[in-house]
């Protein structure tokens, strides 16, 4: 008999719009967000906690856009803690599922902060069981600020592996002005 609520939910949380980088502009690494960019991590951090979603532990990338990010995030989540590393910043798709593969099984949600293409490239690999709707939009874009729930029923963090997971969620900033 399957079980009614899955033991894990990992959400994949892309850093909201930020300044562009470049000669004239700032490192990659320290490009902050924009004032759309701190307005839309506030409101879906809002709109999530709205939701009732326990984003539980986070992980995060210590670029400072991704830092501006899970802090207007935590506006909604107060005490909602982080762990910065570099890693993430750096990752591919499997040094990011092998970030994910070695959270603590205390915790049974989870959020990585992180950059795209790797989260979204993570997201379709791990999500393949959903509303044809919601993997759709999935396989279409991850706009900036977009965060993905997927949801596993499995004990242990470890346990999380491509075509496993369930996409439960799917919220992007737009999704926002359209409600």
């Amino acid at each position: 008999m399957p079980r009614a609520k899955p033991l894990r939910s990992l959400y994949l949380f892309r850093h909201a719009k930020a300044s562009q980088g470049g000669k004239e502009g700032p490192h990659d690494h320290e490009r902050p967000l924009t004032e759309d960019g701190v307005a839309a991590a506030r409101a879906v951090g809002a709109a999530l906690r709205a939701g009732g979603q326990d984003l539980g532990y986070a992980l995060c990338s210590t670029s400072r856009r991704t830092v501006e990010t899970y802090e207007n995030v935590a506006f909604s989540y107060p005490g909602l803690p982080a762990v910065l590393d570099r890693a993430v910043y750096e990752a591919d798709v499997p040094r990011l599922l092998s970030l994910v593969q070695a959270f603590d099984d205390r915790h049974a949600h989870a959020t990585v902060f992180g950059h795209n293409p790797t989260h979204h490239d993570l997201a379709v690999m791990l999500a393949t069981h959903g509303t044809p709707k919601l993997l759709a939009k999935l396989a279409h874009t991850f706009s900036p600020g977009t965060v993905a729930r997927i949801d596993f029923d499995v004990d242990h963090w470890d346990h999380v592996v491509p075509e496993l997971g369930t996409l439960g969620l799917l919220l992007a900033p737009h999704d926002l002005m359209h409600a």
